[in-house]
């Protein structure tokens, strides 16, 4: 956009030229705007990765405990059931 608006520009007629480069530069600043906004997310979705990694981790050693209560709470249901 930027090259295409330069090279009319180059031939247009004064009052052309001045409307085609605030165009311009709207469109650069706009083009600026989307990319820190894509930076930012990509940067907060990339501390979300992080965060999801550490609760993984940590969430770990409770789901092995739950694990085991589940196999006790299971064998005991059995022993109950065979008492009966």
């Amino acid at each position: 956009v930027v090259v295409n608006g330069e090279l009319f520009c180059t031939i247009a007629a004064k009052d052309k030229t001045d409307a085609v480069r605030g165009k311009m530069n709207s469109a650069r600043e706009d083009w600026k705007t989307i990319m820190s906004n894509l930076h930012n997310r990509e940067s907060s979705l990339q501390n979300l990765i992080a965060q999801m990694k550490d609760f993984e981790a940590s969430a770990e050693p409770l789901q092995e405990c739950f694990n085991a209560t589940e196999l006790a709470v299971q064998e005991s249901s059995t022993r109950l059931h065979d008492l009966t």
